[in-house]
């Protein structure tokens, strides 16, 4: 299951005017072919921080996904409303539940 992080940090100004043009984006984000999530989130010290997570079914779809108009208008809103950004794709090393996490802690023997 890939997936991209996108972590901006946007003018102090512009959270409103972001929050907005996000809003109307995720929706068409959630309606994509193969888009398995697509999730926004807030930092609790800096408001003015948002990461956002997309997950996708295949590499096709993500790729397909960066192909967009909507993506076009997200990254464009990066440049007119924020200060720094950074993307990372990645495919996860491990899925899991509370056993994962458990066996992370604790290395089996």
């Amino acid at each position: 299951m890939p997936l991209y992080q996108i972590r901006t940090v946007l003018k102090q100004d512009k959270i409103d005017e972001f929050s907005e043009s996000l809003r109307l984006l995720w929706f068409e984000f959630l309606k994509e072919e193969g888009c398995l999530s697509y999730r926004v989130y807030q930092e609790f010290e800096k408001e003015n921080v948002v990461l956002m997570v997309g997950e996708f079914a295949s590499h096709e779809a993500m790729a397909d996904h960066f192909q967009t108009r909507n993506f076009e208008v997200l990254i464009g809103s990066f440049a007119v409303l924020g200060k720094r950004f950074k993307m990372t794709v990645a495919e996860p090393l491990k899925t899991g539940d509370l056993d994962l996490a458990k066996s992370l802690m604790s290395p089996e023997k």
